[in-house]
Protein backbone atom coordinates (compact mmCIF):
# COMPACT_ATOMS: atom_id res chain seq x y z
CA UNK A 1 0.00 0.00 0.00
CA UNK A 2 1.20 3.53 -0.74
CA UNK A 3 0.46 6.15 1.17
CA UNK A 4 1.26 10.03 0.28
CA UNK A 5 -0.12 13.04 2.41
CA UNK A 6 1.13 15.68 0.55
CA UNK A 7 3.34 15.74 -2.68
CA UNK A 8 4.21 18.85 -4.61
CA UNK A 9 5.98 19.88 -7.74
CA UNK A 10 6.96 22.87 -8.52
CA UNK A 11 7.59 24.88 -11.52
CA UNK A 12 11.04 24.52 -13.06
CA UNK A 13 11.88 22.14 -9.79
CA UNK A 14 13.45 18.46 -10.62
CA UNK A 15 12.46 16.10 -8.06
CA UNK A 16 12.49 12.47 -7.79
CA UNK A 17 11.33 9.50 -5.99
CA UNK A 18 13.36 6.46 -4.40
CA UNK A 19 12.27 3.63 -3.20
CA UNK A 20 12.54 -0.31 -3.32
CA UNK A 21 11.29 -2.71 -6.01
CA UNK A 22 7.56 -2.68 -5.44
CA UNK A 23 7.18 0.55 -3.16
CA UNK A 24 4.81 2.28 -5.65
CA UNK A 25 6.88 4.62 -7.90
CA UNK A 26 5.97 3.45 -11.01
CA UNK A 27 2.03 3.18 -9.64
CA UNK A 28 2.37 6.69 -8.39
CA UNK A 29 3.31 8.14 -11.95
CA UNK A 30 0.18 6.32 -13.52
CA UNK A 31 -1.80 7.66 -10.91
CA UNK A 32 -0.50 11.23 -11.14
CA UNK A 33 -0.35 10.57 -15.30
CA UNK A 34 -4.17 10.02 -14.93
CA UNK A 35 -3.63 6.81 -16.44
CA UNK A 36 -4.42 4.64 -13.08
CA UNK A 37 -7.62 5.79 -11.70
CA UNK A 38 -8.11 2.78 -8.93
CA UNK A 39 -7.40 4.86 -6.07
CA UNK A 40 -8.59 6.66 -2.98
CA UNK A 41 -7.68 10.22 -2.26
CA UNK A 42 -7.50 13.32 -4.71
CA UNK A 43 -5.38 14.92 -6.84
CA UNK A 44 -5.21 18.66 -7.32
CA UNK A 45 -5.87 19.55 -10.77
CA UNK A 46 -3.33 22.00 -11.87
CA UNK A 47 -2.37 20.32 -15.07
CA UNK A 48 -4.83 19.12 -17.52
CA UNK A 49 -3.99 15.68 -18.52
CA UNK A 50 -2.96 16.45 -22.13
CA UNK A 51 -0.50 19.25 -19.96
CA UNK A 52 1.81 16.01 -18.42
CA UNK A 53 3.54 13.47 -20.60
CA UNK A 54 5.17 9.91 -18.93
CA UNK A 55 7.87 8.10 -20.47
CA UNK A 56 7.08 4.51 -18.50
CA UNK A 57 9.86 2.65 -17.87
CA UNK A 58 8.90 0.10 -20.82
CA UNK A 59 7.43 2.70 -23.58
CA UNK A 60 5.68 1.46 -26.05
CA UNK A 61 6.07 2.65 -29.72
CA UNK A 62 3.29 3.42 -32.06
CA UNK A 63 3.23 1.80 -35.54
CA UNK A 64 5.56 3.76 -37.72
CA UNK A 65 8.66 4.58 -37.88
CA UNK A 66 10.27 7.44 -35.67
CA UNK A 67 9.41 10.47 -36.75
CA UNK A 68 5.70 9.35 -36.62
CA UNK A 69 6.33 8.59 -33.06
CA UNK A 70 7.81 12.11 -32.35
CA UNK A 71 5.43 14.35 -33.76
CA UNK A 72 2.14 12.14 -32.48
CA UNK A 73 1.84 14.79 -29.36
CA UNK A 74 1.79 17.78 -31.70
CA UNK A 75 -0.12 16.97 -33.92
CA UNK A 76 -3.04 15.71 -31.65
CA UNK A 77 -2.16 18.94 -29.81
CA UNK A 78 -2.63 21.01 -33.31
CA UNK A 79 0.42 22.65 -32.53
CA UNK A 80 1.88 25.47 -35.03
CA UNK A 81 5.12 25.10 -37.09
CA UNK A 82 5.47 21.25 -36.39
CA UNK A 83 7.77 20.81 -39.55
CA UNK A 84 10.42 23.76 -38.09
CA UNK A 85 9.74 21.49 -34.33
CA UNK A 86 10.84 18.31 -35.69
CA UNK A 87 13.69 19.56 -37.59
CA UNK A 88 15.17 20.90 -34.16
CA UNK A 89 14.08 17.95 -31.94
CA UNK A 90 15.66 15.42 -34.75
CA UNK A 91 19.00 17.69 -34.77
CA UNK A 92 19.40 18.28 -30.67
CA UNK A 93 18.46 14.96 -29.97
CA UNK A 94 21.17 13.41 -33.02
CA UNK A 95 17.94 11.13 -33.96
CA UNK A 96 18.31 11.98 -38.06
CA UNK A 97 19.81 8.56 -39.21
CA UNK A 98 16.97 7.21 -37.44
CA UNK A 99 13.81 8.69 -38.18
CA UNK A 100 12.53 6.98 -41.34
CA UNK A 101 13.85 3.94 -38.86
CA UNK A 102 10.79 1.45 -38.37
CA UNK A 103 9.83 1.96 -34.71
CA UNK A 104 9.61 -1.70 -34.06
CA UNK A 105 13.25 -2.31 -35.18
CA UNK A 106 14.99 0.13 -32.33
CA UNK A 107 17.09 -1.29 -30.37
CA UNK A 108 15.49 -0.96 -26.26
CA UNK A 109 18.03 2.11 -25.98
CA UNK A 110 16.80 3.71 -29.42
CA UNK A 111 13.23 3.00 -27.53
CA UNK A 112 14.07 4.49 -24.60
CA UNK A 113 15.43 7.87 -26.15
CA UNK A 114 12.64 8.06 -28.89
CA UNK A 115 10.10 7.85 -25.92
CA UNK A 116 11.53 10.86 -24.17
CA UNK A 117 12.64 13.39 -27.06
CA UNK A 118 8.64 12.10 -27.69
CA UNK A 119 7.55 13.22 -24.55
CA UNK A 120 9.50 16.37 -24.27
CA UNK A 121 8.17 17.50 -28.08
CA UNK A 122 5.19 18.98 -26.82
CA UNK A 123 7.15 21.07 -24.12
CA UNK A 124 4.61 19.64 -20.86
CA UNK A 125 3.81 21.55 -17.92
CA UNK A 126 5.04 18.20 -15.68
CA UNK A 127 7.28 15.67 -17.22
CA UNK A 128 7.65 12.46 -15.29
CA UNK A 129 10.46 9.56 -16.28
CA UNK A 130 10.38 6.36 -14.90
CA UNK A 131 13.76 4.52 -15.11
CA UNK A 132 14.16 7.09 -18.20
CA UNK A 133 18.05 5.38 -18.07
CA UNK A 134 17.26 1.75 -17.56
CA UNK A 135 18.19 0.70 -21.46
CA UNK A 136 20.30 3.82 -22.42
CA UNK A 137 24.11 3.26 -23.13
CA UNK A 138 26.74 5.49 -22.57
CA UNK A 139 29.25 5.82 -24.00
Amino acid sequence: MLNILELTFRNSEISYLIGENGAGKSTLLNILARIDKNYQGGIDDSFAVDEISLVDANPYMLKGDVYKNIVYPLKIRKRENIEESMTTLLDIFNLNTLKNKEASKLSSGETQKVAIVRALSFSPKLLMLDEPTANIYIY
